[in-house]
């Protein structure tokens, strides 16, 4: 998979068009950032191409994004953000009840 989104990414580079990659559920998030970190490191180092998804009902949504800032300032590429509500809130406050952990959805988020 990351081939092809290398091959994506390389071509949307070379045209100057910025690519910019949705978010999921909180279950298959961290193979999404990891996918994201990884063309970031290559294709954001003269200006941002490749854009991760952040989605502001997340409990979690704050530091992520002040980590992932962090790492592309210390690490010299370009952070690319684009930042959403969420779509997934209902779905994801159903999956915590009925698999029995803390909900993910920040609690005032409607």
């Amino acid at each position: 998979m990351l081939g092809r989104l290398d091959e994506i990414a390389e071509l949307a580079h070379s045209l100057g068009v910025r690519l910019m990659v949705d978010a999921e559920q909180t279950y298959f998030q961290p193979a999404i950032d990891h996918a994201v970190l990884h063309l970031q490191r290559k294709y954001n180092t003269q200006f941002p191409a490749v854009f991760g998804t952040y989605q502001a009902y997340l409990l979690d949504c704050n530091t992520r994004l002040a980590n992932d800032m962090e790492r592309a300032a210390r690490e010299g590429w370009h952070m690319g953000a684009k930042l959403v509500r969420g779509a997934y809130m209902v779905h994801e406050r159903e999956r915590a009840e009925e698999q029995g952990y803390a909900s993910p959805i920040q609690p005032d988020a409607k």
